[in-house]
């Protein structure tokens, strides 16, 4: 019997499974590593969703053929190619393509709202959006490195193209690079070259928090960061904003996704820009309210419901 709706939310740093019982109406969730195989590995990305999916049923003991629907929604997720690798991988887990769908993680959430923008900015940054005439754009989300700009993935990369050049001694350390030394266990130029040429996308990710978090208390390095990568979001929004042609709708919802916006800081900062420089007044900004993996379990409904009416 098939009780189980499934969703996969994949990004570059982490992958959240949400398995709802449709029997006892209850939600479970699941968090594995990356399932964004631009910025890992497609064998390491595909061992993780597999061994995340497996681990899932064997918690709930039960099997593939109790899972009614899946809807995955997967970061950076654009071409024929990326839909073709994330289809195979679902497949061979034993999912049926008629009970699949698999999407760009923010598009999904979009399909939750008549009209509006959704900003993610996390590992990587996309905005997109969707008008009252059903017209959408995005801008954004490309992948490291010509593109995710302002995302935690840029945010770390600028402060260690600086801490490479203090390194080379071509920049003097800075309190933030004295903070890396610790962070990284750097003693000394050979250190640097080891431990820095071996990052993955996540690792350069994650300091993102920590440049806020100096940010906050007046490091006038991180700050300029932090402010540039305001102005690189808020530049994906105006082109979004622009093209969709908000500007004569009286209110305007934008969703907020990400690990950036758990940061008021980081968040206020932003919302002020699009207001005080760009103009932007009728946007009305909030984070999203559950995780998106459960906005993912809520699309799988409808499209389980949709499928069970073909079906009888």
């Amino acid at each position: 019997m098939r009780r189980y709706l499934m969703s996969m939310d994949g990004g570059g740093t982490k992958t959240e499974f949400c398995i709802k019982d449709m029997q006892k109406g209850t939600l479970i969730f699941f968090k594995f590593g990356s399932s964004n195989y631009k910025s890992s590995s497609a064998e390491y990305v595909k061992r993780n969703i597999m061994s995340g999916f497996k681990e899932c049923l064997k918690q709930l003991g039960a099997e593939n053929d109790e899972i009614a629907y899946m809807v995955c929604g997967i970061a950076g997720l654009d071409s024929r190619e990326d839909y073709e690798f994330y289809n195979d991988i679902i497949i061979q887990m034993g999912i049926p393509k008629e009970r699949l769908y698999i999407g760009n993680d923010s598009e999904i959430i979009l399909e939750e709202i008549e009209e509006g923008i959704c900003i993610v900015a996390g590992t990587g940054s996309i905005v997109t959006g969707i008008n009252y005439e059903g017209k959408k754009w995005r801008a954004g989300g490309w992948g490291p490195p010509l593109s995710d700009k302002g995302s935690g993935w840029w945010m770390g990369s600028k402060v260690l193209e600086y801490y490479i050049k203090a390194w080379d001694e071509s920049v003097c350390f800075n309190e933030y690079c004295n903070y890396l030394n610790l962070y990284f266990k750097i003693q000394n130029r050979r250190d640097a070259i080891e431990k820095l040429t071996d990052l993955t996308t996540e690792d350069v990710a994650s300091l993102a928090k920590s440049i806020m978090e100096f940010a906050e208390v007046g490091d006038d390095f991180c700050n300029e960061i932090v402010n540039q990568s305001i102005k690189e979001l808020s530049e994906l929004i105006k082109t979004v904003y622009i093209k969709l042609n908000f500007l004569k709708r009286k209110e305007v919802p934008m969703i907020e996704v990400g690990s950036l916006f758990k940061n008021l800081n980081f968040k206020t900062k932003l919302e002020g820009i699009l207001r005080n420089e760009f103009g932007i007044l009728n946007l009305k900004c909030k984070m999203l309210e559950s995780s998106p993996a459960h906005y993912e379990i809520l699309l799988a409904e409808k499209k389980y419901k949709q499928l069970f009416k073909e079906e009888e």
